[in-house]
């Protein structure tokens, strides 16, 4: 579920479309993993298990095991 804080960024930032892809017009920090697939997502989000590498390893096997 988004904070205050990324709801708030959420607004105040321009997607632009390119390439069939979606991109943010400006880089963007996120308070933890789970903001940021939130964010990316548009939906509450796991982002420790969300987020994979090539190899399909999440981040919570990557960083937290």
């Amino acid at each position: 579920m988004f904070g205050w804080i990324e709801i708030d960024l959420y607004r105040k930032t321009d997607i632009v479309y390119q390439d069939n892809k979606h991109y943010p017009s400006k880089s963007m920090s996120f308070s933890s993993p789970g903001a940021a697939a939130c964010f990316v997502l548009g939906a509450s989000a796991n982002g420790w298990t969300e987020w994979k590498d090539k190899s399909g390893r999440t981040l919570d096997e990557l960083f937290r095991r």
